[in-house]
């Protein structure tokens, strides 16, 4: 068709077929002789591949060779985990990355976006299958120990132990997990080189039918979304080298079944922001060392239900800045081995329903101003004052070896019967002595 005017072909392939008539077919008009020929071609822009008539090789078997990659590198690999290897009998290869096409690895697991993963590194030795027997598509299917990549543990000795111990990648640190299967003696080890990371979308048990210790050489770190409890069947031991802090944000209950010691070797503080109480059932017994010093900042209430015994083995000071009030249901008694002083600056009333009773191994003196009243363990009585009046509202007795008063202004004596009678004298002096 005129389309095809003008484009170039190349001829793949061409038959001849030339023939010649004889005489007895000659005679009834066919042509004495003729050529004919048929040919395939395609277009000059299409490559031109010859027939494939040499059949392909076909491997029997596994063959062995040792992973190979670039100068300076440990691991190489694509996006699919593939390696590059080198045959053993590979006399012109150059153990590195142009030694052998890509070569897929078996995994343990290998699913869509999940699997097992275990690179080969160079200088491994690995095992090659051949799917089909086609020498195109080799796959790794093992890897096997040599003389000169030994096994981690040392075997036959160690025949007991199985495991899987990885490599820093270009360094001499590892990854481990180890199974010991020695009788008596079985354990499980793990060994991580730098950080463990585990994450547990629900829950997470452990069953410990010994011992368990934990050793955190640097820091340790827990948090609890919601709740946490700790059952100990028996004791439990807390040692902290230096400082401890707890933060409750709400209620904090502790419920002791019998002794509950605590022992500070320096200070001790206790800060309540609201009320606090305190319960004791039996005996409470505090003993301090040196001061103890309280301060509240309102009221002060304290129930004793039996008795109660205060020793203060120095000085005692109380500064009231309110009133004081003691209400006491039986005996009140004092034992004071020194002085006893008692400053009032307002109205001082001592009073009694029954009697009171005042008494002292010397003296007693009642004073105020210039007036005093002294009363001396010899019997001696003593008034003295500026005006002295005695009023007795039915009678008087005054009766004595001697009676002397003497007043320096005045000197009253009044009753509605006042009596004076001294054995040997009355000596009544003053600069007005008036006897009504």
């Amino acid at each position: 068709c005129s389309s095809e005017a003008g484009k170039k072909y190349v001829i793949t392939k061409i038959s001849h077929e030339a023939y010649e008539t004889m005489a007895y077919e000659s005679s009834r008009g066919a042509p004495p002789f003729g050529y004919r020929n048929e040919f395939r071609a395609i277009p000059d822009q299409v490559a031109f591949r010859p027939q494939r008539i040499t059949p392909k090789p076909y491997v029997r078997g596994v063959q062995t060779a040792t992973v190979v990659g670039p100068s300076g590198e440990e691991i190489y690999t694509d996006e699919f985990g593939r390696i590059k290897a080198q045959f053993h009998w590979d006399r012109e290869g150059s153990k590195d990355e142009n030694s052998s096409c890509w070569m897929r690895v078996s995994q343990i697991h290998a699913g869509k976006g999940f699997g097992g993963i275990d690179i080969p590194r160079i200088g491994e030795e690995v095992i090659v299958s051949f799917l089909e027997g086609d020498p195109d598509r080799p796959i790794i299917t093992g890897r096997v120990y040599h003389a000169e990549n030994m096994p981690p543990y040392g075997l036959p000795d160690k025949k007991v132990i199985s495991g899987i111990k990885s490599k820093t990648y270009k360094g001499d640190g590892y990854n481990e997990y180890v199974m010991d299967d020695s009788p008596g003696n079985e354990l499980i080890r793990e060994h991580g080189q730098f950080d463990k990371d585990s994450t547990i979308e629900h829950d997470l048990r452990e069953h410990v039918l010994n011992n368990r210790s934990r050793d955190v050489s640097v820091d340790e770190t827990v948090t609890v979304g919601k709740n946490q409890s700790l059952t100990v069947g028996v004791n439990r031991t807390i040692q902290v080298g230096a400082n401890h802090s707890e933060t409750i944000a709400a209620n904090m209950t502790i419920n002791v079944g019998a002794n509950l010691v605590e022992n500070v070797a320096v200070n001790y503080a206790e800060t309540v922001g609201a009320a606090m109480a305190l319960t004791v059932g039996g005996v409470m017994t505090q003993t301090i060392g040196g001061a103890f010093v309280m301060a509240v900042g309102g009221a002060v209430s304290a129930t004793v239900g039996g008795t109660q015994t205060t020793t203060v083995q120095a000085d005692r000071k109380e500064q009231v800045k309110g009133k004081v009030v003691e209400s006491v249901k039986g005996d009140v008694t004092q034992k004071i081995d020194g002085k006893h002083t008692e400053k009032v600056k307002g109205k001082y009333t001592v009073k009694g329903d029954a009697s009171l009773l005042l008494q002292a191994a010397d003296e007693i003196v009642l004073k105020t101003g210039a007036s005093s009243i002294t009363l001396k363990k010899s019997g001696e009585i003593k008034i003295k004052g500026n005006n002295i009046t005695v009023e007795a509202t039915t009678s008087l007795k005054e009766k004595a070896l001697t009676i002397k008063s003497e007043a320096s202004t005045s000197n009253t004596v009044k009753g509605t019967m006042v009596t004076v009678d001294a054995a040997t004298i009355n000596n009544v002096k003053g600069a007005l002595v008036k006897i009504n």
